[in-house]
């Protein structure tokens, strides 16, 4: 069952065009309510000044009237009931109500005759009369509709006949305010819609070139395969190309340090197994010249038969090529050369390897037993680097066991390549040291008895051929070192 995706999964492309999406519409919706918060305000302006334009001038002929009717120079109500009669019919006014109302709050005029005589006294008619100027305030009808309420005192300095109030409908005021927002979030949505699209050609113009480079390095298999296409570019992702052929530059040099570290600690390594090889060296070399000297003293002493001179001669000739061979096996194994990866018969290598240390095994009648495995497929390595492992291994295991002790050396066919075994009944190894024992340097031997580099070279020689090396030991019952090495492709190229 797959698990949930978290906003880590996602890509960098997704993840920007989200982001400035998400930006954009939380831009767009605050542009959208600060604009249709301008119109309203705009549009409210509007109507307020209309009203209030409207109102004192219709409070000059008021108050002109209620003047005259107090100086009985005009019959009361008739004029007032005519001025609110023209005024109502007024087209483009919006104008709900519109009467006067004495300083009691009573009416004396309104649109509406059933409201003569009746007393206001709520919140907004106590403030209007109130007012000694044009007052403005937000007021509902009895229907509930929301109101424009202006109302201005009917006054001639400190003389005072009443205050005209105006109710103005809001409703063409929020039909206007209405398109209004219909016209902005249309253009919003257009707005959103090109600021996408913006975003992710912006997106692709900018990650596309990161993607590409991403492509790039992962087609790098070396550190020889410098990247050149972006290093060119003078931007972040030029810098980032140049960043990393640099990095493969700085690994290159590394690479190479540790290569010439690695193949000096071999060197030494080498150096030092052949100093612990001398001794069986020169055994196997005095055992043949000790044989040719006593024959060619018997070819002094006397004048002997032709079939004798040619019995001595034969032992001298098998005695000189015993010598060449055990030179010829010490020079190959001594010899510096650069890695050479071919088909390789294990087995024989192994029994070229044990022939090194035939000395030394008889010399502390160790047991050695090489048991190799019917069908050993060859392995794709260097036949020398080989042999080292399995010298080290060898002369690691005669150093560890007691005399009359033993060795086992095996083969056997793993799957996909070759498991080598070399197997010892000596100390073994403490517990402590089993992650330590492939560092270099580090030896459980006492001083002068070993360089610590054997295995350390052993476990680079096993990885540089795609391998592993591996130890199962415990104290006082022996080690047992086990190195898998892959067959060759076909895994039938030769066999042992």
């Amino acid at each position: 069952m797959r698990g949930r995706l978290s906003l880590a999964d996602w890509g960098l492309r997704i993840k920007f065009v989200i982001f400035t999406t998400l930006l954009l519409l939380v831009v767009v919706l605050v542009v959208g309510v600060l604009m249709v918060r301008r119109e309203r305000e705009i549009l409210t302006e509007r109507m307020r000044e209309t009203g209030i334009t409207l109102v004192e001038s219709l409070a000059i002929a008021f108050t002109d009237t209620l003047m005259y009717e107090e100086l009985r120079l005009l019959e009361q109500g008739d004029l007032l009931d005519t001025y609110i009669a023209q005024a109502m019919a007024r087209p483009g006014t919006d104008l709900v109500y519109l009467m006067v109302l004495d300083p009691e709050g009573r009416v004396v005029a309104h649109n509406d005759t059933t409201q003569f005589g009746l007393t206001y006294g709520d919140a907004v008619a106590r403030r209007a009369l109130a007012a000694e100027n044009t007052l403005v305030q937000r007021d509902r009808s009895r229907d509930g509709r929301e109101l424009l309420d202006v109302a201005t005192p009917l006054a001639i300095s400190t003389k005072r006949w009443g205050t005209l109030r105006a109710g103005f409908s809001l409703h063409r005021l929020e039909a206007a305010l209405a398109s209004g927002i219909r016209q902005i979030l249309g253009l919003t949505a257009i707005l959103f819609v090109v600021s996408l699209g913006l975003a992710l050609a912006l997106g692709r113009m900018l990650l596309e070139p990161l993607r590409r480079f991403a492509r790039v390095m992962e087609r790098t298999t070396g550190l020889h395969d410098v990247p050149t296409g972006e290093v060119d570019r003078r931007d972040e992702i030029g810098m980032l190309a140049r960043q990393f052929a640099a990095m493969l530059g700085r690994l290159r040099e590394a690479n190479a340090e540790l290569q010439r570290q690695h193949d000096a600690m071999g060197r030494a390594e080498k150096l030092a197994s052949i100093g612990r090889l001398a001794s069986g060296v020169a055994h196997e070399i005095n055992n043949p010249l000790a044989g040719m000297q006593t024959c060619v003293a018997a070819l002094q002493a006397g004048e002997p038969d032709p079939a004798t001179t040619r019995q001595y001669l034969g032992l001298v000739q098998e005695g000189l090529g015993r010598v060449q061979g055990t030179v010829r096996q010490l020079l190959d194994f001594a010899r510096q050369r650069e890695l050479v990866m071919a088909p390789v018969d294990v087995g024989r290598t192994l029994e070229e390897t044990l022939a090194l240390v035939r000395y030394q095994v008889e010399r502390k009648r160790v047991k050695l037993r090489l048991t190799l495995s019917p069908s050993l497929p060859r392995i794709r390595a260097d036949a020398g680097q080989l042999q080292q492992v399995v010298l080290n291994l060898l002369l690691n295991a005669l150093d560890a066991v007691p005399e009359d002790g033993s060795v086992d050396v095996g083969a056997r066919a793993d799957t996909g390549g070759i498991e080598m075994t070399v197997a010892d009944d000596g100390c073994g190894i403490q517990e402590e040291h089993l992650g330590r024992i492939f560092d270099p340097f580090f030896s459980t031997k006492g001083p002068g008895k070993g360089t610590g580099l054997g295995l350390s070279v052993s476990y680079g020689i096993v990885q540089a051929h795609g391998g592993r090396i591996g130890v199962e030991s415990r104290a006082g019952a022996g080690s047992t070192f086990r190195v898998w090495l892959p067959a060759t492709p076909d895994g039938r190229e030769g066999m042992a």
